[in-house]
C-alpha cells in the first residue's frame, strides 16, 4: 500500500505516532512502543537496536562484550553491519555503535504466528530497553530510523 507522498503507508503511520511521541520528548512507555509495531502493515520488517555509544564513551568493548555474552551477534558501527566478535579493543573510539536485539517481520493478525510475534516482540523490546538504559532504535525497512525512550529526553540529543 503506498500513500499520496510515494512512501508506504506504514512508514507514514510509524511517522505519525512515534513522531508525536518523541518530538516533544515526551517518554513511550515498553507497552506504546510494542503496540505501534505490532500495528504496522503485514510484512512490514523492522529491527530493534540498543544505542551503546550514547551510554559508555569510552567503555565500548566491556559492554560489548557483555551484549556478546548475553548472546547478541550482530551491531552496527557507524551505520555498517558488522559481527560483534569482529570488534577490537584497538578499533573502537569515538564511534556510533549499536547492538542488534532482534529483526521481526509483522505478520497477518489472523496467522497462525500473530500470537508468538507478539510475546517476542514484547521480550526484544524489554530487552533492548533494559540494555540502552531505557532507550532504543527502531529501523523499519531499513529506510527509516527513529529513537524511542522510556525517560523524557531532550530531541536534538535523542539520536
Amino acid at each position: 500500500m503506498r500513500d499520496d507522498a510515494g512512501g508506504d503507508a506504514s512508514m507514514v503511520t510509524w511517522r505519525r505516532t512515534s513522531v508525536e511521541g518523541q518530538a516533544t520528548g515526551e517518554p513511550v512507555s515498553a507497552w506504546e512502543i510494542c503496540a505501534r509495531l505490532s500495528s504496522l502493515l503485514p510484512g512490514t520488517k523492522f529491527s530493534l537496536l540498543v544505542p551503546l555509544s550514547k551510554l559508555c564513551r569510552g567503555g565500548y568493548i566491556s559492554t560489548i562484550e557483555g551484549a556478546r555474552r548475553e548472546g547478541y551477534t550482530q551491531g552496527r558501527v557507524n551505520g555498517e553491519m558488522v559481527e560483534l566478535s569482529k570488534i577490537k579493543a584497538g578499533e573502537v573510539k569515538e564511534q556510533k555503535i549499536e547492538v542488534v536485539v532482534d529483526r521481526l517481520c509483522v505478520p497477518v493478525c489472523e496467522s497462525e504466528g500473530y500470537e508468538e510475534f507478539v510475546m517476542r516482540l514484547a521480550g526484544s523490546v524489554r530487552a533492548a530497553l533494559s540494555m540502552g538504559d531505557g532507550r532504543l532504535i527502531v529501523e523499519i525497512d531499513g529506510r527509516q530510523e527513529e529513537v524511542l525512550s522510556e525517560k523524557r529526553v531532550c530531541v536534538g540529543a535523542a539520536a
